[in-house]
């Protein structure tokens, strides 16, 4: 009867190693920083400091650049490597200065650009491999409307720990007021 509940445990503690693995996989990218959280689009927006660090959510590659994505603006997007969202995509664009390469590997929490010092906020969330955002393959995408692939976004910062008012319900199925936000914490 030892020798199984010996067992038992040490399963448990593989699960247990497993879950905190693939938890840690991803890291908050505005950790330690004072960032403010504005809305949630096609992504989620997102203001900081000037010169602050934008880090890898998770360890991927950078899969591509557009150097004038919006209003002469870079976009940079990179494939994540590792945990439950390995092989998907993630963007960060506007405001940005001192990007990665293309082919660059990073590690979670690596930085791959800084947050230039003028401008608007940085904008980030689900990328495709050809660096569309997901919400503009997916659903379109009108200035300013909430979208699906943008709540799931704000769904995944929120699970890494970002704190701030993030509107959970897409344009198209809101049942609440607009501009009701629902805050994390």
């Amino acid at each position: 009867m030892r020798l199984a509940a010996a067992i038992a445990f040490a399963g448990a503690m593989v699960l247990m190693a497993t879950g905190a693995q693939a938890a840690a996989a991803y890291e908050d990218p505005f950790s330690g920083l004072q960032p403010y959280v504005g809305r949630t689009d096609m992504g989620v927006d997102v203001c900081l400091s000037p010169g602050d660090p934008i880090r890898a959510v998770g360890n991927g590659v950078v899969a591509g650049i557009m150097r004038d994505w919006s209003a002469r603006q870079p976009y940079l997007w990179y494939r994540l490597t590792g945990g439950e969202h390995a092989g998907d995509y993630v963007y960060v664009a506007e405001q940005l200065t001192n990007l990665a390469r293309v082919g660059q590997t990073v590690v979670a929490g690596d930085v791959i650009a800084r947050y230039a010092k003028k401008g608007t906020c940085i904008e980030t969330g689900w990328a495709t491999a050809t660096g569309a955002t997901l919400a503009q393959v997916t659903t379109g995408y009108r200035e300013g409307q909430v979208t699906v692939a943008g709540v799931s976004f704000a769904r995944f910062l929120i699970s890494l720990g970002v704190e701030g008012a993030f509107d959970l319900v897409p344009a198209h199925t809101s049942r609440v007021k607009p501009g009701k936000k629902h805050r994390a914490k």
